[in-house]
């Protein structure tokens, strides 16, 4: 927590410190899949303006969850590339979010070069303009999801909390910074999908 808390003050943000270690002590859910269910219910509530704690608390709580858990498992779509094979995608973000009408507006891959390392700087540029952003950040052993509220310029991590600064840059320049100390391996795949 410290250098989470340590490079959201150095960019003039504030912590609102939290740990998904409550939640993965229920066993609702795979503990790969713990992180994306967090950030997808911080993006319901950024967008109703209702607590995030409040939301995952009780009964209700565990309820929110466990539907995440049964959209990760039946909920695709089927990706057309000229030239492949058709490729089943998860949609269960797409379908979650509809709840609050929101819309996916795009998802694009941001990992580059030779070894699929993650491109911070994409990441940072398109979550620099208004919208409610699902981030995974995946490698061969792992993956990682966030959410970003460029609405009210926070963003959420799942294993250290909410940040929120007073503006768009200095919450993209700790997000990136973030992100480069954090998970400075993570070679094979990364998403960013916005959803207003």
């Amino acid at each position: 927590m410290a250098d989470f808390r340590t490079i959201v003050q150095a960019h003039g943000g504030q912590v609102y410190p939290w740990s998904q270690a409550t939640i993965l002590a229920l066993k609702l859910m795979d503990p790969g899949g713990v992180c994306g269910a967090c950030a997808l219910i911080w993006i319901k509530c950024q967008k109703k303006g209702t607590s995030f704690l409040q939301a995952i608390n009780g009964d209700a709580g565990k309820q929110e969850f466990l539907y995440i858990a049964r959209l990760i498992m039946t909920e695709k779509r089927t990706l057309l590339v000229a030239g492949q094979s058709p490729v089943e995608f998860p949609n269960y973000a797409a379908v979650y979010l509809e709840d609050v009408k929101l819309k996916q507006q795009y998802e694009q891959m941001v990992a580059v070069g030779p070894n699929n390392e993650i491109s911070i700087n994409t990441v940072i540029k398109l979550v620099s303009v208004p919208g409610f952003y699902y981030l995974i950040i995946s490698d061969n052993a792992s993956a990682h999801s966030l959410a970003v509220n460029t609405y009210y310029n926070r963003f959420f991590e799942p294993n250290e909390g909410a940040a929120t600064f007073t503006n768009r840059e200095n919450m993209g320049s700790a997000l990136g910074q973030w992100l480069r100390f954090e998970y400075p391996n993570m070679r094979g795949a990364g998403w960013v999908s916005k959803f207003a």
